[in-house]
């Protein structure tokens, strides 16, 4: 309810006393959606080390109950955000490295899940389309042009071979992303 109105300041203190009380009562698995919103929150507020503390929990947390849609969507995160702190600072390589690292994980998830149909389709395309997208802008902000058209092209391919429709967000800013390459190319 804080995050939908925008209330990134108050939303941290509520999903900690839900993080301690599912730690406390409940199974693991149930502390997934709290670690994912926490780091999540941690993230828009832009403090990079706490986000990264919860996200890798929801990674670990994921492995643990061998969830491949939220390792997949854990992977995604941990790419948006080490890409984030690459935006922030000079020249972290440190961070690039793992951006890519994590999207690359979410995209190999997300092949598997093709491979061998899930239940959740709609969940792992979703990921699948936003790590090419994501992935592709880490390139353009690495100078990395010829690069970023390939990943942004591999995304727009997949929606075609998926049948998403052409009002889809994903779709959309893959486009979008594609025209700002091709401008920064002219």
């Amino acid at each position: 309810m804080f995050i939908n109105r925008g209330e990134y300041v108050e939303a941290p203190k509520w999903f900690r006393i839900d993080y301690d009380v599912s730690n406390k009562y409940l199974p693991e698995k149930q502390l997934l959606p709290t670690c994912q919103s926490l780091g999540e929150v941690y993230l828009r507020l832009e403090h990079y080390k706490d986000a990264l503390i919860y996200l890798k929990k929801h990674l670990d947390l994921a492995k643990d109950a061998t969830d491949l849609v939220e390792q997949q969507r854990a992977s995604t995160q941990l790419g948006r955000t080490y890409h984030e702190m690459f935006l922030k600072s000079e020249d972290d390589h440190y961070s690039v490295q793992n951006a890519k690292k994590y999207f690359k994980s979410a995209m190999k998830l997300a092949q598997t899940f093709k491979e061998n149909p899930h239940n959740n389709k709609s969940s792992f395309l979703k990921e699948y389309i936003d790590a090419h997208s994501k992935i592709g802008m880490l390139e353009v902000d690495l100078d990395n042009l010829d690069e970023a058209l390939k990943f942004l092209a591999k995304g727009l391919e997949i929606c075609d071979e998926e049948e998403v429709v052409e009002d889809d967000s994903g779709r959309s800013r893959l486009h979008h992303n594609l025209g700002n390459v091709y401008m920064e190319l002219r």
